[in-house]
C-alpha cells in the first residue's frame, strides 16, 4: 500500500492521527514546507501524536515523512487514469469508452512504474540474470503468462531458464539451483510466496542469489525486492490489467538491461534463432 493509500485507510489510527492524517490529505501541496511544530498546531494535536502516525505508516519519524509523502506526491503527477483500476468500464460502456479506459489504465500503470522503481535496482538484477548458469523462475496464474514469456525471450539470447513448476517439479528443480543461479519470483500480491518457503529456505541453503518482482514493500528472505506500486485488488476486479502491465514492463526492462549488457553477441543468437524458428 502506498503512504496516500495509507493515510486514507487509518488503519489502527487514533482519533488525532486520523485527524492528523485527513489534513495530510486535504493539503498535500503544503506538506514539503510545513515543520512538525506548525503542523501540530494546525491539527490540534502534539509532535509525538504526529511521530506516532509516521511510526504507523513504517517510517521513523516526520523529516522522513516529508521526504517520502513528497516523492510518492511526485510520482503521481506521472498518473494520467483516474478511474477504478479494478473495474476499468461499466455495464453498457461502449467500445470506445473501454478501449480509451484500458489504454490510460496501461500507460499509468506503466509510468507509475518507472517513476517508482530506482533504474540501479533493475540494472543490478539484469546483470545477476546475465551472469547465471541458469535462471530459474516460479510464477503461477496470470504472472506465470508474464513470466513465461521472459523465459522464452532469455532462450532466445541463450540464457538458460526454466520455468519451474512447468512439469509440477517444483522443489525437484530447486534442490538442483547453485550459487552461481539465480532464482526469480514473480507475483503481484505475494500471496503464493507461503506456499513456497521449503523452495526458498532449499536456495538459501544452495546459495542461489534470489529475486521478488512484487507489489509487497518489504518481505524477507530475498536478495532483491523488486516493488510494483500497489493499487490494483488482489481480489473482486475485472482483471488484472494493471497488475500484468506492470509486471510485464518490468519484465521487458530487465530484458533490454540483459540485452545491452553484450548487444553484438546477443544480437548475433536472437538473430540466429530467429532464422531457425522461420525456416519451412
Amino acid at each position: 500500500m502506498s503512504i496516500l493509500g495509507d493515510l486514507a485507510q487509518k488503519r489502527n489510527f487514533t482519533e488525532a492521527e486520523a485527524a492528523i492524517a485527513d489534513f495530510i490529505l486535504q493539503n498535500p501541496e503544503e506538506i514539503a514546507t510545513l515543520g512538525i511544530a506548525e503542523l501540530a498546531r494546525r491539527t490540534y494535536s502534539s509532535n509525538a501524536a504526529i511521530i506516532r502516525m509516521c511510526r504507523k505508516l513504517n517510517i521513523t519519524g516526520y523529516k522522513e515523512f516529508r521526504i517520502a509523502f513528497a516523492s510518492e506526491l511526485e510520482k503521481h503527477r506521472f498518473e494520467t487514469y483516474a478511474g477504478d483500476v479494478n473495474y476499468p468500464f461499466a455495464l453498457r460502456d461502449g467500445p470506445n469508452t473501454i478501449m480509451k479506459n484500458v489504454a490510460e489504465l496501461s500507460k499509468d500503470a506503466i509510468e507509475s512504474c518507472y517513476a517508482a522503481i530506482p533504474p540501479q535496482l533493475l540494472g543490478n538484477a539484469a546483470r545477476r540474470i546475465a551472469e547465471a548458469d541458469h535462471v530459474y523462475i516460479y510464477a503461477i496464474g496470470d504472472s506465470y503468462i508474464s513470466a513465461l514469456m521472459f523465459a522464452n525471450m532469455l532462450i532466445k539470447i541463450g540464457i538458460h531458464s526454466v520455468m519451474v513448476n512447468q512439469f509440477n517439479e517444483g522443489l525437484t528443480v530447486t534442490y538442483s539451483a547453485s550459487e552461481r543461479d539465480v532464482a526469480l519470483f514473480v507475483t503481484y500480491s505475494g500471496g503464493v510466496l507461503s506456499a513456497l518457503r521449503r523452495d526458498l529456505r532449499a536456495l538459501h541453503k544452495n546459495r542461489c542469489k534470489t529475486i521478488l518482482i512484487s507489489s509487497l514493500k518489504e518481505v524477507e528472505g530475498f536478495d532483491q525486492l523488486i516493488s510494483i506500486p500497489d493499487k490494483e485488488a488482489h481480489f473482486g476486479k475485472t482483471a488484472g490489467y494493471y497488475s500484468q502491465v506492470c509486471i510485464r514492463y518490468v519484465l521487458n526492462c530487465l530484458y533490454g538491461m540483459i540485452y545491452s549488457l553484450n548487444m553484438d553477441k546477443n544480437r548475433e543468437h536472437k538473430d540466429q534463432a530467429d532464422r531457425l524458428a522461420n525456416q519451412e
